[in-house]
């Protein structure tokens, strides 16, 4: 699986790259420094006194480019929403060797999980404002991605239309609660429990909450 990243990296000095970009290109460098901060050192890692301090600007100066640390967690996880759906995307397009076809979907994105804790304790498990309409719109828009995955497989079973719409919507609540559980264990070290390697634990659970193809 690549290792997430928020823009395309190169050699130069961070300093060096921001006197170098536009308006946008300094926000999505903002973003970049935050993103790696919190993969490598967690959550409270991040501050924007870290971060200017890493780009060679003033904190001040990065609120002329974001509205502070909700407005980057905010970014942060919606760029871990497209890793997890472009890597699902090209697990299930290139790995269809498996006799279960959710199999390398649910993989790739356990294993996003796994490989980036912090990231994806700050997505599904750091508390949010509920009233915060834009966080809401970042989460719907994350679990389309799995909607269509999920519509996708189903159409394979024979179901369109109507039922189709319903049936996703079940499935895809049962797929993603399922594998967050899942992931959730295996974050922490409680695999042991269960008795069986993580795609023995995953294949059986997937048999439970997600139909084969009629």
């Amino acid at each position: 699986m690549p290792q997430p990243t928020a823009i395309p990296t190169n050699d130069k000095p961070l300093a060096r790259q921001w006197k170098d970009l536009d308006r946008t290109g300094r926000r999505e460098l903002i973003v970049a420094v935050a993103f790696n901060m919190l993969r490598e050192d967690g959550e409270e890692a991040v501050t924007m006194r870290r971060i200017a301090g890493a780009l060679g600007v003033g904190a001040m100066t990065l609120y002329t480019y974001v509205d502070g640390l909700e407005d980057l967690h905010r970014r942060i996880i919606a760029r871990g929403f497209d890793i997890i759906h472009e890597n699902c995307s090209a697990a299930c397009e290139t790995d269809r060797r498996h006799e279960h076809d959710w199999m390398p979907g649910a993989r790739s994105y356990v294993r996003f999980a796994i490989e980036n804790p912090n990231l994806y304790h700050l997505m599904f498990a750091t508390p949010v404002d509920p009233d915060d309409e834009q966080f809401d719109q970042i989460i719907h828009g994350g679990f389309a991605g799995l909607l269509e995955v999920v519509s996708e497989q189903l159409a394979h079973t024979g179901l369109s239309g109507k039922p189709l719409e319903v049936e996703t919507r079940k499935v895809a609540g049962r797929y993603w609660i399922a594998l967050h559980g899942l992931a959730t264990l295996a974050i922490a070290g409680r695999m042991q429990v269960l008795h069986g390697t993580l795609d023995e634990v995953m294949e059986h659970l997937l048999e439970a909450v997600a139909p084969t193809r009629g």
